[in-house]
């Protein structure tokens, strides 16, 4: 079990449900292997979206605190796993899904994906551009349209997520990929990420999956976790997850100020 602070709480849900609208009961892998990643996503979404309705900082002088901490949060956690993943999708798992479809004589699959990325991330982009925005003469409109342009964003990710997680299964049912054979891409997806971007979406992943999945399926599934990973996420990550994730989104969506506890770790520092 990973281990957590002692006022961390891994979530106990009586009902676990995926939050994805097109998939409510998973049948097989085929139908769960966009649900890691994407539930965490939307778990990100969900609190960012609570976030945006407390978020406030040119009327109200006790939210001032909540641009730079919200920002960092974005730039440090939020943004590079978004990337990550919409990246390694492209570059790795398509790569190798395309691979089978080929040898099926199936058509390209994956036109809208790579659209659909690059807007994504040119929303992102402008997202960022906001964060010194409310310092000037216009603020209350550079509020305004930053939380229109943040929601669209949001709305934006729910529909793409959603129509991939309406495609890939049957996808990877047409080209017979097998389960062995989407392991290996997602293998090196893994690699890819490298100790600060599995610190990063580790975590979240094991969290939102305690409320898809359930607790007892996220330790199953936490088992085929490589062990250094295992210690390094027991040891430090789940802490920092903790402090710079979970109580950031936490305060946002209150008044009172808060500043995120700097992560350090020995384990990491000699890895």
């Amino acid at each position: 079990m990973p281990k957590a602070p002692k006022a961390f709480q891994w979530p106990e849900v009586a009902n676990p449900q995926p939050s994805s609208r097109v998939i409510s009961e998973p049948k097989d892998w085929r139908d769960e292997a966009l649900l890691v990643p994407h539930e965490a996503i939307r778990w990100w979404g969900r609190e960012l979206s609570k976030v945006l309705d407390e978020f406030d900082p040119v009327s109200r002088s006790t939210c001032a605190w909540k641009t730079k901490i919200l920002f960092d949060f974005l730039e440090s956690y939020y943004i590079p796993c978004v990337h990550h993943h919409h990246d390694s999708e492209e570059k790795i798992y398509n790569v190798h899904i395309m691979r089978k479809c080929e040898a099926q004589g199936i058509p390209n699959p994956f036109d809208f994906v790579k659209k659909e990325h690059q807007e994504l991330l040119s929303k992102l982009e402008k997202i960022m551009s906001y964060r010194t925005a409310f310092q000037k003469a216009d603020a209350e409109a550079a509020l305004a349209e930053f939380k229109q342009v943040f929601r669209d964003f949001l709305a934006f990710m729910d529909d793409h997520l959603a129509q991939e997680e309406e495609s890939y299964p049957k996808i990877l049912l047409d080209c017979g990929m097998t389960r062995e054979e989407e392991r290996k891409a997602l293998d090196e997806i893994l690699k890819t990420l490298g100790l600060e971007g599995n610190k990063r979406l580790l975590p979240p992943v094991l969290y939102a999956m305690c409320m898809w999945k359930g607790k007892d399926k996220m330790l199953e599934f936490y088992k085929e976790v490589p062990r250094p990973i295992r210690m390094l996420n027991d040891n430090c990550w789940v802490n920092d997850f903790y402090q710079n994730q979970v109580r950031v989104l936490e305060a946002l969506q209150q008044e009172e100020e808060f500043q995120p506890k700097s992560s350090s770790c020995c384990c990491c520092s000699l890895m």
